[in-house]
């Protein structure tokens, strides 16, 4: 959602809204979006919501491109600078910790080419600030039982530096905010239940996945300290919740 409304910002400080438009909504506005009559219609997302789309837009005869499964490749030709192409592909990759639709999945480099690459991605994640992340393959798939991994300290390091940016902390600090522009007003929900229940704590970010379990990114402040706080590998949401707020200065890891 931050990022949508970011790009509808930026979006329209160089296009008209007949050039270029972002809309925002629920499942509702994305339904009636697809069955629209349009030359043609990009979805990235799961499987289940593709078949959706391509039956909506099935009615109106619209040719589709859907990218489903989460998988986003990116593409690099002879031509390119391996240098540039793996900042930018850093910079999608890492962007809110790897969660979003279009981050990097894998990517397709020039044959001869892998080993330098995943060297240049390694150079240009840690000149990001990220020190123990570590690219082991251009795939993102097991190679010989190694995987590309994060730690909660790189979680920590990348909530560290959403805290410099205090837009982003006031949009964090509370359960919702509204942005208005011109006439519109676009509302910012934060679905982290810890706010308002456990003082001095910020809402960043929750999920769940098969290998970290219940996860939880999180600021708090706590004896005048700023914190970040990681927790990962929780059983389920309750018991991740209760570790995220009893947490203490005194058990800090200084980064």
């Amino acid at each position: 959602m931050l990022v949508s409304c970011q790009l509808d910002r930026l979006l329209a400080q160089f296009f008209t809204p007949d050039e270029v438009c972002v809309v925002q909504g629920d499942a509702a506005v994305a339904s009636a979006f697809a069955a629209l009559p349009f030359d043609h219609l990009v979805f990235t997302g799961s499987t289940a919501v593709g078949r959706k789309v391509a039956q909506a837009a099935a009615a109106n005869l619209t040719p589709t491109t859907l990218e489903l499964g989460g998988k986003s490749p990116c593409i690099i030709d002879a031509d390119c600078r391996l240098e540039d192409a793996a900042l930018k592909i850093a910079h999608g990759k890492l962007l809110n910790a790897g969660q979003t639709c279009i981050a990097p999945d894998y990517v397709l480099v020039p044959r001869g080419s892998e080993s330098a690459f995943v060297t240049r991605m390694n150079e240009r994640a840690k000149a990001l600030g990220c020190r123990q992340f570590v690219f082991h393959n251009t795939h993102g798939l097991p190679d010989n039982g190694r995987e590309n991994l994060s730690s909660p300290v790189e979680l920590a390091y990348l909530a560290g530096v959403l805290m410099d940016v205090p837009e982003i902390m006031r949009w964090t600090t509370v359960r919702r905010d509204a942005i208005r522009e011109d006439k519109k007003i676009l509302y910012l929900d934060t679905t982290n239940s810890l706010l308002g229940r456990c003082p001095g704590v910020n809402g960043m970010k929750t999920g769940v996945t098969n290998k970290a379990g219940h996860c939880i990114t999180l600021t708090c402040d706590r004896d005048g300290r700023r914190l970040a706080v990681v927790v990962m590998g929780a059983a389920n949401s309750k018991s991740r919740d209760a570790l995220a707020r009893f947490v203490r200065v005194a058990d800090v890891q200084e980064l």
